[in-house]
C-alpha cells in the first residue's frame, strides 16, 4: 500500500464489508453519492419487478454459482460480490450449504466434488469458466443428473450496473426453470 502512495492516491477496500458498504464509501471518496443512490434505486426496482414473478417451486431449488476451473470448482459464497452471487443473495433463493462460509470463495479440488458440491439442485456456470465437464465426477453431481446446469453470463465489476445486467441475465433463465420442472 505504501508504494502505491507514493504513485498516486490510494484508498484501500476492506473485502470483509458488504457490497453495498464499499460503494457508499468510495461514492462519497469521489463525491458521487447522488449516482449511487440512483444506480441502487434501479437495481431494487429491477431486482422487485423479477422477485415477484419468481414462483415458488423455484424458491424451494438449491443453487450454487460456480467456477470451473484446473479440474475443480470454486463456489462464490454470500460474501463474493461477484454480481451473480449478489443478485441470487438478494432475490433470496436458496444457496448452498458450502456457501455459507465468509471466505469469497471456497475451491473444492476434483476429489472433493461431491463430497461438497453435490446439495445444489441447480449449478449456475460463470460463462468465463473451463469447460466443466474437465471436472472430475462432474456427472456424478446432482444438478447435473437432473440436467440443471446452466450457463450463465457474467458481468465483470462490483457496481450497481453489473448487477442490473446480473439480474437480467438471471430473469429468463429464473422464469424458465418452473416451466422445465
Amino acid at each position: 500500500m505504501d508504494e502505491l502512495q507514493r504513485i498516486a492516491p490510494t484508498v484501500a477496500v476492506d473485502e470483509d464489508l458488504p457490497v453495498d458498504e464499499q460503494l457508499s464509501m468510495l461514492a462519497m471518496l469521489v463525491g458521487r453519492t447522488d449516482e449511487l443512490q440512483r444506480q441502487r434505486s434501479a437495481y431494487r426496482s429491477t431486482l422487485e419487478r423479477l422477485a415477484d414473478q419468481i414462483p415458488d417451486s423455484v424458491r424451494q431449488r438449491v443453487f450454487a454459482s460456480i467456477v470451473v476451473a484446473s479440474g475443480g470448482l470454486s463456489f462464490h459464497t454470500r460474501a463474493n460480490p461477484n454480481p451473480i452471487g449478489q443478485a441470487m443473495r438478494d432475490l433470496e433463493l436458496l444457496l448452498s450449504g458450502i456457501t455459507e462460509n465468509d471466505d469469497l470463495y471456497v475451491g473444492i479440488e476434483a476429489s472433493q466434488v461431491l463430497e461438497h458440491g453435490d446439495d445444489a439442485d441447480v449449478l449456475l456456470v460463470e460463462s468465463r469458466s473451463d469447460h466443466p465437464a474437465t471436472v472430475e465426477r462432474w456427472s456424478d453431481l446432482r444438478a447435473v443428473r437432473l440436467g440443471n446446469v446452466h450457463e450463465v453470463p457474467t458481468p465483470s465489476g462490483v457496481s450497481y450496473p453489473a448487477a442490473i445486467r446480473a439480474v437480467e441475465s438471471l430473469s429468463p433463465f429464473l422464469l424458465g426453470l418452473d416451466r422445465a420442472a
